[in-house]
């Protein structure tokens, strides 16, 4: 009961980051890595996997109008994760850049948040929540992205305070 008390104060301190960081002309800067070829993808994936992290990774275009509307509160969730660094790891992909992760994965709405975790009895890491962005993608995919990766970091998943 109290961690879903401390998930819902890191979520309105989250939204309250957020909206703040709009006010500003200074863009947020966040922790994902941007992924750049195939080659560097499979490294991540084996690295996550070695070190037991849950990784986190948003498919979007760089002309996508909600990617580019998305991309605020992704940097923004990305930081609030930052001291769960050892857990979790955030990354970007951009799909004109490798296309082929993004097909393999059956990627086809954007954005689209994906999270991976290893699965310890097939010593894999394996496709865990899809979330599709969407036109509210401030006010529900981020809040369900943060809920998602508590549940899988094992902290349970916050609800919205009605």
């Amino acid at each position: 009961m109290a961690l879903t008390y401390v998930t819902t104060a890191v979520v309105l301190m989250y939204l309250v980051y957020v909206s703040m960081s709009f006010m500003s002309a200074k863009p947020i800067q966040g922790n994902a890595v941007q992924i750049l070829s195939p080659k560097m993808w499979k490294h991540e994936l084996e690295s996550c996997k070695a070190q037991g992290k849950l990784m986190v990774v948003k498919f979007y275009y760089s002309w996508c109008t909600a990617c580019k509307k998305a991309a605020p509160a992704y940097a923004a969730l990305s930081n609030q994760f930052e001291g769960q660094r050892q857990k979790v790891a955030f990354y970007k992909l951009d799909v004109d850049v490798v296309k082929a992760i993004s097909t393999q994965h059956q990627v086809e709405d954007f954005p689209s948040f994906l999270i991976f975790k290893a699965d310890t009895t097939t010593n894999d890491m394996v496709l865990k929540e899809r979330l599709k962005g969407t036109k509210n993608v401030f006010a529900e995919s981020d809040f369900k992205l943060a809920s998602a990766i508590n549940k899988h970091l094992g902290f349970g998943s916050s609800k919205k305070a009605d």
